[in-house]
């Protein structure tokens, strides 16, 4: 019989709103939030607490990528209006 032992899954949820960028995870444990803009510059890099957590981006308009992750990669690409 096959099966899988240990699946963990993890729900992701990222948003940005007035110079606020908002992450909430089902993940225990701390990640590294970094942004990037479309030239592929890192434009800051930080280490985020678990569950919900919000962080005060003061960014020109544009367009933003988002990465998250310690072990899994997650991307969210992200408008500066």
């Amino acid at each position: 019989m096959s099966g899988v032992n240990n699946f963990e899954s993890s729900l992701t949820k990222v948003w940005y709103n007035e110079n606020q960028l908002t992450v909430s995870s089902t993940i225990d444990q701390p990640t590294t939030l970094t942004i990037y803009n479309m030239l592929g510059k890192q434009i800051s890099s930080q280490t985020i607490g678990n569950k919900k957590t919000t962080v005060n981006l003061n960014l020109p308009k544009g367009i933003y990528l988002a990465s998250l992750g310690n072990n899994q990669s997650n991307t969210l690409k992200f408008v500066v209006n």
